[in-house]
Formats: structure tokens, C-alpha cells, sequence
């Protein structure tokens, strides 16, 4: 969605399946770790205009997650992810901000954005964990 707020400004909320993980190698056995999460980003972006039906935009804002499914693979062994408050669960919740700059031709949509989470999605107190990714998006706006 692109609520224009002035003829320059927008807010632009969306909904978004993300898809979060890491590799870590030890001892030469990978382990695989993906997160699964419905993600509201709610930006600020400023629209140039570029030329006829196009323009190019900064933004900013902030995000929140919600983790509902994953994977950890360690070797050739697999198991589910549980999310919930328990010791070895990843927590549910996740949010953070993000910021990047997207291309706008007439309907359709090229986006590269930064997510910086500020939560920590760990439940043991020993580690602290959060998500950062680098996104690119393509849409088309109806």
C-alpha cells in the first residue's frame, strides 16, 4: 500500500513472508538454521521524481515479525524449530527497523532494503541473537 501523504511523501506499510537464517560450520559439520516469519514493515519513503513515470525513493522505518515455522539441519540430521518461551524455543516475536532505496516505474516496484532486528529472539539468557537481512523486492502496484 502507498499512502501518499503529500505529492512527494508516502507511507508505504506492507505484509511480507521473510524467510531469516544463518550456516554455521563446526568442526566441519554445517549447521543450517531458517526462520519463517510474517513481517509488517511500516516505511517513510520520499519520492524524486526521475523522469515520465518514474521516480526513485529513500526510505525508512520500522518492522514487526512473527515467527511461526523453521528448520535447523546439523549434518545430515533435520528437526523442526519450535517457537515459544521454552530453553531451546526461538521467540515468536520479533521487530527492528530497516531502511533502503526503491525504483518506481508507473505500477511496478524495485526495492533493496537493510532489516536490523533489536530483539533478541534467544531465550537463553547466554546468547544474544537477532536478525539482520538484506532484501530485495519486486511489486507490482494495483
Amino acid at each position: 500500500m502507498d499512502l501518499g501523504l503529500s505529492s512527494n511523501l508516502s507511507l508505504i506499510p506492507e505484509l511480507l513472508f521473510a524467510q531469516r537464517g544463518a550456516k554455521i560450520d563446526v568442526e566441519g559439520v554445517t549447521n543450517s538454521l531458517t526462520l519463517n516469519y510474517f513481517q509488517i514493515p511500516i516505511n517513510l519513503a520520499y519520492k524524486f521524481d526521475v523522469s515520465n513515470g518514474q521516480k526513485v525513493f529513500p526510505f525508512a522505518g520500522i518492522y514487526v515479525g512473527y515467527g511461526f515455522s523453521g528448520t535447523n539441519k546439523y549434518g545430515t540430521e533435520s528437526a523442526k524449530v519450535t517457537f515459544g518461551s521454552g530453553a531451546d524455543d526461538v521467540l515468536t516475536g520479533d521487530y527492528g527497523v530497516n531502511f533502503g532505496v526503491g525504483y518506481q516505474f508507473e505500477h511496478f516496484i524495485f526495492k533493496v532494503q537493510y532489516n536490523h532486528g533489536l530483539n533478541n529472539i534467544s531465550n537463553d539468557s547466554n546468547y544474544n541473537q537477532k536478525n539482520k537481512n538484506v532484501a530485495v523486492t519486486v511489486g507490482y502496484m494495483f
